[in-house]
């Protein structure tokens, strides 16, 4: 009977003193906190890529106890910190219902004496425009519990009911400063949203239905930046299967800077057929018109739609231009200043349509002159209307008008294509 006694009382040991050491070896978090960070090259490491931070901190946490740094974990412990497993950011729109979840391929993990971050790295347009979303329609969502380890190897647990608690409605992803530094930090606002590439069909700019194939495209490649100052190697054209075309052309800048919203840059454009080529010299003002008037009547355009509103973008500046060769003689070995005004504006529409309106106004003085006279005023420009069919591509109705600046000619052209997303990462 006593060994019975003795052999219950021995399980009873093995069973409870495990769970006992087990609940030891765990401490229970209630009371966390968040905030957001924006980091910037020139602001933070300049080697590291703009991103955007949510920093959860914990508030309640064991007297002189921190959080075990995550080089210090055990192959085993590695899994806790899987947090993008466990923690969900989605986005809603109140009106649709719809839920999207936030890009997951560029998540990075932080963890700091009293903190964990969840660091989104943006690289493109994409990334700017989903985090630069409605702030009311963002939450993060913890599917599971959280553990993370404590210096002394005690697990910190913090419930997934503990976190679903937190008031996110004043949740704010990014206000308008931060997006502007996200924006400066990947080129700025023509960087971004400039960089394309599109191809299709196009008229011949004549009465007849004969038309050719294009490329549109334009990329901005970042070589160096700091806070304030960033230097570019950009390239654009415009290519056709038809090398006369009037309209074609390629340019290069190979030395393009941005400081602060004063840009200068150098290129050398060349049509094709390499009859007419230029080299250009400009300085510009650019930026964004924050007071947009019409942005209560675009908004109505969303339908409910939760879709970002771009405010119009603005560039104004002086060209210099000297033509090294042109089949014109007005032209050719001839120098002009040309000031110019660049305006650039992209309105949602519904779901899945997008119009953008660019247009280019400039003024060219008279050969070797500076003379300027109201005969040199010109205008070029571009409208155009897409449709989303996926994340990455969209097809395009585009018409061009105006004079050309390169050939100094009047080409108004109809364009159907397909614009993709392949450059603007």
């Amino acid at each position: 009977m006593k060994a019975k006694i003795l052999f219950n009382v021995i399980l009873l040991v093995l069973v409870f003193i495990p769970g006992i050491t087990y609940a030891q070896n765990e401490v229970i978090s209630s009371d966390l906190s968040f905030s957001t960070v924006i980091r910037t090259p020139g602001k933070s490491s300049s080697s590291e890529p703009p991103s955007f931070t949510i920093k959860f901190t914990i508030n309640d946490m064991p007297n002189d106890r921190s959080l075990k740094d995550p080089k210090d974990y055990d192959e085993d412990e590695l899994d806790m910190l899987d947090l993008y497993a466990k923690i969900q950011v989605e986005r809603k729109n109140s009106e649709l219902g719809t839920p999207y979840v936030a890009p997951s391929s560029k998540e990075r993990l932080t963890v700091g004496p009293n903190s964990f971050n969840i660091i989104y790295e943006v690289s493109s347009k994409q990334d700017v425009e989903w985090y630069a979303q409605d702030p009311n329609y963002i939450k993060p969502h913890a599917k599971e519990d959280i553990e993370l380890l404590l210096d002394n190897d005690q697990i910190l647990i913090i419930k997934k009911e503990a976190f679903n608690t937190l008031d996110f409605s004043s949740f704010v992803l990014l206000n308008d400063t931060q997006r502007e530094d996200l924006l400066d930090a990947l080129g700025g606002f023509k960087s971004i949203y400039y960089d394309r590439f599109d191809a299709g069909w196009r008229d011949s700019g004549s009465d007849s239905l004969n038309g050719n194939g294009y490329i549109d495209f334009a990329k901005s490649f970042n070589l160096f930046n700091t806070e304030n100052l960033f230097l570019f190697l950009e390239v654009e054209g415009l290519l056709s299967t038809d090398i006369d075309d009037i309209s074609s052309y390629l340019k290069i800048s190979p030395v393009s800077f941005n400081y602060k919203k004063i840009h200068l840059d150098a290129s050398y454009q060349t049509s094709l057929d390499s009859d007419e080529q230029r080299i250009l010299g400009r300085v510009s003002l650019r930026g964004l018109i924050k007071d947009n008037p019409l942005d209560s009547y675009v908004s109505q355009l969303s339908k409910g739609y939760n879709r970002l509103r771009l405010k119009p973008y603005f560039n104004a500046g002086v060209s210099a231009i000297y033509y090294t060769q042109s089949d014109d003689s007005e032209l050719s070995e001839g120098q002009f200043l040309e000031p110019y005004f660049d305006f650039l504006y992209i309105v949602p529409i519904s779901e899945k349509y997008t119009a953008r309106f660019d247009t280019y106004l400039f003024w060219r003085s008279e050969r070797n002159k500076l003379d300027f006279i109201s005969d040199n005023i010109k205008v070029q420009g571009t409208l155009q209307l897409s449709y989303g069919i996926g994340t990455d591509a969209e097809i395009v109705g585009k018409y061009s008008y105006g004079t050309f600046g390169l050939t100094n000619e009047i080409d108004n052209r109809l364009m159907i294509g397909f614009l993709m997303d392949i450059l603007s990462n």
